[in-house]
């Protein structure tokens, strides 16, 4: 039986590492420009649901980076990624909140984002904290109060829930 738990950990890391290693490999192919490598690096870990891969596959479709743009696909992979808790893919969603590319523009949605996002990146990353404020300057008191309400039940759950239901109530 220690075996059999042996060779399934063993397993389990090398499938962690080649994941981790592809993952290196499609980000360092973004930064050379070489796109077509980090699509087939990135696109399996992607489907897979590496949150990280997914973020960094939303950011080549959102900009057209080595890929035709394509603001649903970005949304996708975004909405992915943010859920499982990756806070620039949350900062990114809110983005497309903000800007109103794919989805309807939503300032309330775009400020408790921000705040989620602001949260949980580094503090040099200051975009998240510009854009909730950019977002709570469209918006009144109430909707203010209904960000932060959002922000709470995203932080007690898993964002999209929280986010699909505030947006089925409102």
């Amino acid at each position: 039986m220690r075996i059999i738990i042996a060779i399934t950990g063993l397993l389990l890391a090398a499938v962690i590492t080649s994941a981790q290693a592809g993952l290196a490999e499609g980000v360092e192919a973004i930064g050379k420009g070489d796109f077509k490598a980090a699509l087939v690096q990135l696109q399996p870990l992607a489907e897979q649901g590496n949150a990280d891969a997914q973020f960094n596959l939303g950011l080549m479709y959102f900009n057209g980076t080595g890929v035709p743009q394509d603001d649903q696909l970005a949304l996708k992979w975004f909405r992915l990624s943010a859920d499982q808790g990756d806070a620039f893919a949350q900062f990114a969603l809110g983005n497309m909140y903000f800007l109103g590319r794919a989805v309807e523009k939503n300032f309330v949605v775009s400020y408790a984002l921000g705040n989620l996002s602001a949260a949980n990146v580094p503090s040099y990353f200051t975009a998240p904290a510009q854009m909730r404020d950019a977002s709570a300057a469209q918006l009144d008191s109430r909707q203010i109060e209904a960000g932060q309400k959002l922000t709470r039940e995203m932080r007690q759950m898993r964002p999209l829930p929280a986010l699909d239901a505030y947006l089925q109530n409102n």
